[in-house]
């Protein structure tokens, strides 16, 4: 592989998670109205897996929604189930170092005709 394809790919896999994060949303305690999360949720369950949603409901005693995987298929999981519930967010911050790291790296390689190793 050409040392640039290699950098390319380097760079691609690290910038796959550097745009968004992950933050904690509170689990309601009942009697508490239901809450539509629109955007992608990960739920933590209390057996050690996660599932992710593309929208979530979170009822008083259960959570209910579209699982974001190849079938899209509705899930129902109780909330004695849930330990954690996290909404994936866009991060500008961690994208503009990333980009930084990008051009930084192709400064100093050499590969766009400047920098100190052309």
């Amino acid at each position: 592989m050409h040392r640039r394809t290699r950098f390319a790919l380097f760079a691609l896999i690290l910038g796959q998670s550097a745009c968004v994060r992950w933050t904690q949303v509170p689990v309601p305690t009942p009697p508490a109205p239901p809450n539509v999360i629109s955007n992608v949720s990960r739920v933590h369950l209390t057996t050690g897996g996660s599932v992710e949603f593309l929208t979530l409901v979170v009822a008083t005693d259960s959570l209910f929604g579209v699982r974001n995987n190849d079938s899209r298929m509705r899930m129902t999981v109780s909330l004695d189930q849930v330990k954690r519930i996290e909404v994936r967010q866009k991060d500008a911050l961690r994208t503009l170092g990333m980009l930084g790291l990008i051009v930084g790296g192709v400064y100093y390689s050499g590969a766009a005709g400047l920098g100190p190793n052309r």
